[in-house]
């Protein structure tokens, strides 16, 4: 698959009123602050991690392990950048399945016989998505404690305490059928191949 232009746009898209809570798919994009190159290098069509692109990989892998209603699809940390697509699970017994098909169908955003097969058996990074009973977090929760973490960690290590690590907002698509989640997919894929195209590009 071609690499995907489109997802180059970095500004957010929130939709008033849509409950980002919701069962289903979310691509998300994380920048550093004044796109400093602080994760590594891309070398040929391969993304060397520093250590603090290490941290920020291992915070993002241990989000499921703090937030158990989620699952972690493909994702790609870049020299100032990371995409990833993070996955909201059902939760049993507590009104989130009609709640978030409310949503969905008012906005007409999600192919919903796909969303629920994703969120049923399809694999994520080795797991396996699963109704949860418990609190469904919003995906800004999700990313506030992504961002947060990973910058006490590389601010200790860096010996820059309190300095921003990440710009303040983030963009967000929610991803509404199999063919949008392929070309997410196929674009985290190619994005160090593509470095050099991407509008984050810094020397």
């Amino acid at each position: 698959m071609r690499y995907d232009q489109r997802f180059h746009l970095r500004r957010a898209i929130r939709r008033k009123g849509y409950d980002y809570s919701s069962p289903g798919a979310y691509f998300v994009t994380l920048v550093t602050m004044d796109r400093l190159n602080l994760f590594g290098e891309v070398v040929g069509d391969m993304m060397k991690l520093s250590l603090c692109g290490e941290i920020a990989q291992k915070v993002w892998g241990q989000l499921p392990h703090r937030f158990l209603n989620i699952t972690l699809d493909f994702s790609v940390i870049m020299p100032n950048h990371f995409h990833g697509i993070i996955v909201i699970n059902e939760a049993i017994g507590r009104g989130g399945s009609s709640a978030s098909h409310q949503a969905a169908d008012k906005f007409d955003l999600v192919d919903q016989s796909v969303t629920d097969n994703l969120l049923k058996t399809r694999p994520y990074n080795g797991q396996v998505s699963r109704p949860y009973k418990g609190k469904r977090y919003a995906l800004s929760e999700l990313i506030r404690s992504l961002k947060s973490d990973s910058a006490r960690r590389i601010n200790n290590i860096r010996g820059t305490t309190g300095c921003a690590v990440w710009q303040r907002n983030y963009y967000e698509r929610i991803v509404r059928n199999q063919r949008e989640l392929d070309a997410l997919r196929a674009y985290i894929i190619d994005n160090p191949r593509h470095w050099m195209e991407d509008k984050e590009y810094k020397v």
